[in-house]
């Protein structure tokens, strides 16, 4: 904890599972508005591939895409399909019926991620700025 009874960043890196995301798309800013509203169990701490967070999550667990969203769960890092499914799957009902698609092999989802990631910023924009936690959001974001 701070000064303000605020947990530091690292503690809350350890806390929970953390879900890295482009700031800058407006698609994936969509998804941590959904996933926030839903995340009842309040599991998730949330970083941009822009933040030094985001950026040191990358570089440790060697990932080079930063169109990939990321999730880490105890030492375990998961990108594009098997980060977003598993992500769905903590949610609950009825979210976590979506665990079945880990069933489709890993490059026929992932050909889909990626054709859809690469297509993001077309259909769904990109915005100017990084999307920032609000006062409310914070102690869910890492800086």
């Amino acid at each position: 904890m701070n000064l303000n009874g605020e947990r530091d960043p690292e503690s809350r890196m350890e806390a929970r599972s953390i879900i890295v995301f482009d700031g800058y798309c407006n698609l994936c800013s969509w998804s941590v508005n959904f996933i926030l509203k839903r995340d009842k169990k309040a599991r998730f701490v949330f970083t941009s591939n822009q933040s030094e967070a985001g950026k040191r999550l990358f570089s440790q667990h060697n990932i080079s895409t930063p169109e990939s969203v990321l999730l880490v769960e105890e030492d375990k890092c998961y990108s594009n399909t098997s980060a977003v499914f598993r992500i769905l799957g903590h949610l609950g009902f009825p979210w976590n019926i979506s665990l079945v698609f880990l069933l489709i092999p890993p490059a026929l989802r992932d050909f889909v991620y990626r054709f859809i990631s690469a297509r993001r910023y077309r259909w769904w924009g990109r915005r100017s700025t990084c999307r920032v936690a609000t006062k409310e959001e914070m102690e869910k974001f890492l800086p």
